[in-house]
Formats: structure tokens, C-alpha cells, sequence
């Protein structure tokens, strides 16, 4: 597990990154594997502090605090929705539809 503060830069290879940029490659990890719900889960069960598990550590908050935290991640599980995509989706604030 990687643990960085996304402003911070750190040296990796020749060169440095930043700590966004090391969180990215991270999710774009957790975006491929066949696991992530199961990740997921994990955290939620365990109610991890810290860390990815296969989306940012805010959504893993965001996820925990819903009473039907299992299910969620089920649902996009079934859907083969990556979970970070399926947080994303579900946070974004609906349009608000304006009657004429």
C-alpha cells in the first residue's frame, strides 16, 4: 500500500512525481482488477483509515457511511462497473429539472 499526500513530490526513478500522479496510476490499477469489489468490501468491512481499495479515500468514506454500503458495491460488481467509477456517478449532484 502506498501512503502519499497528493501536493507532496516524490522520487521515483530518475525523476519525481506527484503524489496526484502516483494516486492515479494507483486507480488505474484498481480500475483493471478483477478483485476491486472484493477490495472494496474489505475496507468497508474492516473500516480501513487509510489507503486505496480500488477508489480514493474519500469515496471509501463516502461508501461507508451508506446504509447499504455492501449492495452498492454489488450492484456495480454485477453492472462490471468499476467501483471508483460507480462512487463517482452515484456523488454527482442530479441536474435539477426547472417546470415552464
Amino acid at each position: 500500500m502506498w501512503l502519499v499526500e497528493p501536493q507532496e513530490r516524490y522520487k521515483f526513478g530518475d525523476g519525481t512525481v506527484s503524489g496526484e500522479q502516483l494516486l492515479e496510476v494507483a486507480l488505474g490499477q484498481c480500475s483493471l482488477c478483477p478483485v476491486q469489489w472484493d477490495c472494496a468490501s474489505a475496507a468497508v468491512e474492516a473500516d480501513e483509515p487509510w489507503g486505496v481499495w480500488g477508489m480514493t479515500y474519500d469515496d471509501l468514506e463516502w461508501v461507508k457511511r451508506r446504509a447499504d454500503a455492501e449492495g452498492f458495491i454489488r450492484d456495480a460488481q454485477r453492472r462490471g462497473q468499476p467501483i471508483q467509477f460507480a462512487v463517482s456517478h452515484a456523488r454527482q449532484p442530479k441536474p435539477i429539472r426547472m417546470l415552464a
